[in-house]
């Protein structure tokens, strides 16, 4: 689900003009990666999980996302504290 989260956050970034564009943090090294690769490797097996999964996927490959890539910062956790999105949860 991060990896889904972050490809929201960068197409909702996609449409801002660049010097109305923000940083994007996450937590998740695999959702990073995931979204490098315009490809997820999940094991989820909803089909409406699945489909939301390409369709992002599919998102990413027809879009240049260059620009945007360098704006995904890792959260810092060891500084900053838990990421405010996991609620105490960790």
């Amino acid at each position: 689900m991060e990896f889904l989260a972050l490809v929201d956050a960068i197409k909702y970034t996609y449409d801002l003009e660049l010097s109305e564009r923000k940083t994007i943090y996450s937590d998740s090294v695999t959702a990073m990666a995931w979204v490098r690769n315009k490809k997820a490797k999940s094991t989820i097996t909803t089909t409406e999980s699945q489909l939301a999964i390409k369709d992002a996927e599919n998102w990413l490959k027809t879009h240049n996302i260059l620009s945007i890539i360098s704006l995904i910062k890792k959260w810092n956790t060891k500084e900053w504290g838990e990421i405010p999105a996991d609620f105490g949860r960790k």
